[in-house]
């Protein structure tokens, strides 16, 4: 999707088509991204480039829009746009800021967004509660109990716990959920 380094043309066209999908509020609120969002729930905002349609973070898109270029940064994230607010469709210029992507990382923590991140516990949220999960720790200790007999294959456990055959064999060989 969005590539940090790819800047868009501002023309007048494109601000009003991009203003018209946001529910602007009062300044301090949230203004929503009413259009398509990715999983993570960040509004997704296609632009023509070149001939070629192009997929922007709809946050990156109103930061350029109000403050102008987003500067490179080192490394392969390089700067990222952040939100203040912890709401990833929030397309308000007021609530965004520039950080490194450890910066950006370390707020969702704080915010306590991250789940369980590559199996690391978020001590403020666990389990069904923790983000996009799909297993308790509980379902992961019977997971790899049953693994353990070995009567079992890993795509049953995948059908049988609605994950992907990725996601247990990553469980099963505690490259995720390390902590249980």
């Amino acid at each position: 999707m969005d590539n940090h380094r790819r800047m868009i043309a501002i023309t007048d066209a494109l601000t009003a088509r991009f203003w018209s999908h946001v529910n602007i509020q009062e300044e301090d609120e949230c203004w929503e991204w009413m259009r398509h969002k990715d999983n993570g729930g960040y509004g997704v905002f296609r632009i023509c480039k070149d001939g070629k349609k192009m997929l922007y973070k709809a946050h990156r898109v109103s930061w350029m829009l109000r403050y102008g270029e987003i500067p490179e940064g080192d490394g392969y994230h390089g700067v990222c746009v952040c939100h203040h607010c912890n709401n990833p469709s929030c397309v308000n210029p007021k609530h965004l800021k520039l950080g490194t992507q450890k910066e950006n990382i370390q707020d969702r923590v704080n915010q306590g967004r991250n789940g369980c991140l590559r199996g690391i516990p978020n001590p403020k949220v666990s389990g069904i509660n923790a983000g996009l999960h799909k297993l308790t720790d509980s379902e992961v200790i019977e997971m790899r109990e049953k693994w353990a007999v070995g009567n079992i294959t890993q795509q049953q456990l995948a059908d049988k716990y609605g994950v992907s055959n990725q996601t247990v064999s990553q469980i099963v060989n505690r490259k995720m959920w390390k902590y249980i």
